[in-house]
């Protein structure tokens, strides 16, 4: 993908990257334990890379989450969320992030996830296809 680098599935190898990018991107350690939790309780749907030069310099994570009614807590469907998502601050203002989450996106559905969430500003992640009224 030309300067910025070249998006692929993230591999085992890449967790301990990851985990330093956020903690350097985001000053802050508490997004990387739900980041490692996520990843101990196998809830890891979908996760993309952008490297350039055999380094990270950002990545989407899509976790599994059920849905079930707030009455009866039964199951009602599977889907995934978007999130973190996690530019370095050198990549920052490129449109990196907004590539990275077409890139995945398209991905998530080609394979067959019918049902995708993020919690961020209604604005911006519309031009992506998310819905605030769809989702409710």
């Amino acid at each position: 993908m030309d300067q910025i680098g070249s998006f692929r599935k993230v591999r085992e190898e890449d967790w301990p990257q990851l985990y330093s990018l956020c903690e350097r991107v985001l000053l802050r350690k508490d997004e990387t334990h739900f980041l490692k939790k996520i990843k101990q309780d196998g809830d890891v749907a979908a996760c993309y890379v952008l490297e350039r030069n055999g380094e990270i310099n950002a990545f989407i994570l899509y976790s599994r989450v059920k849905i079930v009614d707030e009455q009866d807590e039964s199951f009602i469907e599977n889907a995934v969320v978007l999130g973190p998502i996690i530019v370095d601050t050198i990549w920052q203002g490129k449109g990196i992030g907004s590539k990275l989450i077409a890139h995945a996106h398209h991905k998530i559905r080609q394979e067959q996830e019918c049902l995708a969430f993020v919690l961020g500003e209604e604005e911006y992640y519309a031009r992506f296809g998310f819905s605030a009224d769809l989702a409710s």
